[in-house]
């Protein structure tokens, strides 16, 4: 998972607006800051994500460094071709940098997409995988809470 954002370089400084800094030299800017931080920042947005999964009943698990997890059973390979394809150009021990310029070597142009096309063309591959989605889709219902319960007499 993973979500797109856009980010406006200004900031509101009493009644005006203005630019947030940015310092080359030094690399002590704003942008820097966040391009020195984005393991950090991509474990929080991480993080922020997996209480909620598990409170639904999902299970999860670590699957990598920086925080990544993914919900334990549910394929993912079969989903990341593009990873797949920028793994094999940068070559498995790549440095993030290595990764974000294979990324851009091997970019293909946007091509528009049938929605339900794509959805039938996702159904195939998880059945191709043999998953169920159907016990995934609907969690499994959790015990009752250990409260106790009056129930009026008749």
């Amino acid at each position: 998972m993973h979500t797109h954002a856009v980010v406006i370089n200004a900031t509101q400084n009493g009644d005006k607006w203005q630019s947030l800094g940015t310092d080359k030299i030094g690399k002590t800017g704003f942008i820097e800051n966040v391009y020195a931080n984005q393991i950090a920042f991509g474990k929080l947005y991480r993080e922020a994500f997996k209480p909620p999964v598990e409170k639904l009943g999902y299970e999860t698990e670590v699957v990598g460094k920086h925080g990544m997890w993914e919900m334990k059973g549910v394929p993912v390979e079969p989903f990341s071709t593009r990873s797949q394809e920028v793994r094999e150009a940068a070559g498995p021990d790549a440095s993030l940098k290595s990764r974000d310029v294979a990324a851009l070597d091997t970019r293909k142009s946007k091509e528009a997409i049938d929605p339900a096309e794509k959805m039938v063309e996702w159904m195939n591959t998880l059945k191709e995988t043999g998953f169920d989605i159907r016990g995934t889709v609907r969690p499994p219902m959790r015990e009752p809470q250990s409260w106790p319960v009056h129930l009026p007499r008749r």
